[in-house]
């Protein structure tokens, strides 16, 4: 008993040779199965008919309130911590939304652009603060 790991080594093999006989000798003998159909070709031929090429139609959706938008009409962008430009900018233009001095959230709105007139924001797509 000086090399325990050769025998724990011999014994496993011993062991895995003595369950591979038990189970070769127990396992059914396969039947015999009937020749299988022959399995059908894949057909070759291309197909027939022709798959139409569909243009693409793109669908622009314009959204409006944008600083893009308020700076093609009569705007100016907002000076640093919103300030206006000058005092004849008097509605302050902010996420889509214009407010007028008679806005409750007048003094505290960061304006992102600055408008002379309602009409001015309107045009350039803002909304009320009221509506």
């Amino acid at each position: 008993m000086r090399r325990p790991v050769l025998w724990c080594l011999l014994s496993f093999l011993l062991g895995a040779y003595a369950a591979w006989r038990y189970l070769a000798a127990t396992r059914p003998a396969e039947p015999a199965t009937a020749p299988a159909a022959p399995i059908a070709p894949w057909p070759d031929d291309a197909p027939t008919g022709e798959i139409p090429v569909v243009p693409e139609e793109r669908e622009v959706t314009r959204v409006f309130g944008t600083l893009d938008d308020a700076l093609s009409a009569d705007a100016a962008p907002a000076g640093p911590d919103g300030a206006a430009p000058s005092d004849e900018y008097t509605v302050k233009g902010s996420q889509g939304r214009f407010h007028t001095t008679e806005s409750p959230d007048y003094p505290t709105v960061r304006a992102t652009v600055w408008f002379k007139t309602t009409a001015d924001a309107e045009r350039a797509g803002f909304t009320p603060w009221h509506g």
